[in-house]
């Protein structure tokens, strides 16, 4: 899954328009898998005449299969840059690599709703998962 990483509203725009073409999608498509009211508005905010809500970037990300966080951090890079830096001054020690989101996955989609803990021994790989 290719992520741009867009600083202004133009290239949040571009990488919009370049998902699409790639999911092969449709504006009407778009803007009905995105909640929106029709495709004109779709379409406007494709072209970067306005922005798109940001109660819609969730959506937007499922019918484009892409990452809904990624996406929103493009969002909020693009549109309100300033409140990024706060999120990003305020959740950075939180945030998780790649590899540690799919173990975290991993281990609530094998735990079906139970507490799991990974085992790892002496910090390599991780070869149990223990429900309890």
């Amino acid at each position: 899954m290719h992520q741009s990483e867009p600083n202004d509203s133009k290239s949040f725009v571009a990488m919009l328009t370049e998902h699409q073409t790639l999911a092969g999608k449709s504006d009407d498509q778009m803007a009905a898998e995105t909640g929106l009211a029709n495709s004109k508005i779709y379409k406007l905010i494709r072209q970067g005449t306005i922005a798109l809500p940001i109660h819609h970037v969730a959506p937007l990300a499922v019918a484009l299969n892409i990452d809904a966080s990624a996406l929103l951090r493009d969002y909020m890079s693009a549109y309100v840059p300033d409140l990024l830096g706060v999120v990003d001054e305020v959740f950075q020690p939180l945030q998780l690599t790649s590899t540690e989101k799919r173990l975290i996955e991993h281990c609530r989609r094998l735990g079906k709703g139970r507490t799991t803990a990974p085992i790892v021994f002496e910090g390599k790989t991780v070869i149990a998962l223990v429900a309890t």
